[in-house]
């Protein structure tokens, strides 16, 4: 008897687990979304997988830090 709870209690807790993980994984749909970054700086406008140089991104708080405004 104690064996059939014990299979019972598991089996519940494996279905309602398995529920949770496919609410979670709904939520993550929207950031599958990417940015499209042009390059100027070789004086033609490229998409980003297309340049041939190095490329180096940054943000606005970076720039901002470095006392940079244009």
């Amino acid at each position: 008897m104690n064996l059939k709870k014990l299979v019972l209690l598991f089996g519940t807790f494996s279905l309602f687990s398995t529920f949770s993980f496919v609410q979670a994984q709904e939520d993550v749909d929207g950031a599958d979304v990417l940015e499209t970054i042009v390059v100027t700086a070789t004086r033609r406008e490229t998409d980003i997988m297309d340049t041939p140089v190095p490329v180096s991104a940054l943000s606005d708080a970076e720039l901002t830090k470095n006392g940079l405004n244009n």
